[in-house]
């Protein structure tokens, strides 16, 4: 039987554009499986939502998009998930880690500051306390850095600004290296009505076409 999120089922779910668009940023990225979503904040908060539940708790980089804050704070509370904002210093990261974290957040480089994260050690961390790891990457897109080769689980990208780059497009991506959780992921695109339409596509796969000398620009 045909898996109705993966081939085109229903234009709010899929189309063939949709499709094709993810299969290309699956490659880009040397992932299994992308979603394309609606705007970077939706895939943000789809993907949170995905993967914490009442009395979980999640590490969120205090630099973050500040849209994430306000969802964290006001939102992932109502269902009882703790939100914890770490500094850009590993130590004081493991300090607040327990038995209840499920997802450590990163966004690097930093919306406010743009401080870089040391990949690698929060990775370390992670593993070692089977934590998920998430990252918004929007900054450095595929081309300056591709966190999956540092070992995160999940990498989150704002499509809306430097792959699009031409400000008439929004769009979010989440590359994913779990068939797993990508199921689940889109699976909640889908129950909150989420939905990427074939123009957007379209603008965003002709941004990529320019993304290398624009960002070199």
């Amino acid at each position: 039987k045909k898996n109705k999120f993966i081939l085109p089922y229903y234009g709010r779910i899929n189309t063939y554009t949709l499709r094709n668009f993810e299969k290309i940023v699956s490659s880009l990225y040397n992932v299994k499986k992308t979603i394309a979503t609606s705007s970077g904040l939706s895939a943000i908060t789809i993907t949170l939502m995905s993967l914490l539940k009442k009395n979980d708790e999640i590490m969120i980089s205090e630099n973050c998009y500040e849209p994430v804050y306000n969802f964290s704070i006001n939102e992932l509370s109502k269902f009882g998930v703790k939100s914890f904002f770490y500094p850009n210093n590993i130590n004081k990261l493991e300090k607040l880690i327990s038995k209840k974290t499920k997802i450590i957040y990163i966004e690097s480089p930093g919306s406010l500051n743009y401080e870089v994260t040391d990949l690698e050690k929060v990775v370390k961390i992670a593993k070692s306390y089977n934590i998920l790891t998430i990252m918004d990457n929007t900054w450095s897109t595929f081309l300056g850095c591709n966190p999956i080769k540092f070992g995160i689980d999940i990498v989150i990208e704002s499509a809306t600004k430097y792959f699009s780059g031409h400000s008439d497009n929004f769009m979010g991506l989440i590359a994913v290296n779990s068939e797993a959780l990508a199921n689940l992921i889109k699976q909640t695109a889908v129950r909150f009505g989420d939905f990427v339409s074939p123009e957007s596509c379209f603008n965003a796969l002709r941004g990529l076409k320019t993304l290398d000398v624009r960002l070199k620009r």
